[in-house]
């Protein structure tokens, strides 16, 4: 089993914009969420060529909640380490079908003190205990260093 962890989950929430101009009032014509992160695609990937595939990763508050939920509706295998505070990121992703563009804004996430980077690290190493392989992919929280993956 390949574990995808994704250091930053986040609601993508994609609006379509037929025509979007900047600095004007501008209509949605479609909306979808989806539980996002490098890691999650990874894992939808995975799945979609047969290989057995669990999400993992930090979650936190209602936008966490969200996460969850999204990529259980999927079908997605996850398993989250919840944040005792905090709020999991929204990254807006608008599109405009006419002009071929996509213009991406990305929250930051929750800031992980060193503690909550460790109950992160134990979850991970938790989840890892029957995965044949690790894949890490995507951004990692504000507060966390590089250098905290090699504590995995």
């Amino acid at each position: 089993m390949l574990l995808c962890l994704t250091p930053n989950p986040a609601i993508d929430r994609v609006l379509v914009v037929p025509g979007f101009r900047n600095a004007e009032v501008c209509r949605v014509t479609e909306r979808r969420d989806l539980a996002g992160g490098k890691g999650l695609n990874v894992a939808r990937a995975a799945r979609t060529l047969g290989f057995p595939a669990r999400a993992c990763g930090p979650l936190a508050g209602d936008t966490g909640r969200t996460i969850a939920a999204l990529a259980a509706a999927e079908g997605l295998d996850a398993t989250w380490a919840w944040l005792p505070a905090g709020e999991s990121r929204i990254c807006v992703l608008v599109t405009d079908p006419q002009a071929h563009d996509t213009l991406t804004i990305n929250e930051p996430g929750p800031h992980l003190s060193p503690e909550a980077w460790e109950l992160v690290a134990a979850h991970i190493r938790g989840a890892a205990s029957d995965a044949t392989a690790l894949a890490s992919s995507g951004s990692l929280p504000p507060g966390v260093a590089p250098a905290a993956f090699l504590d995995l």
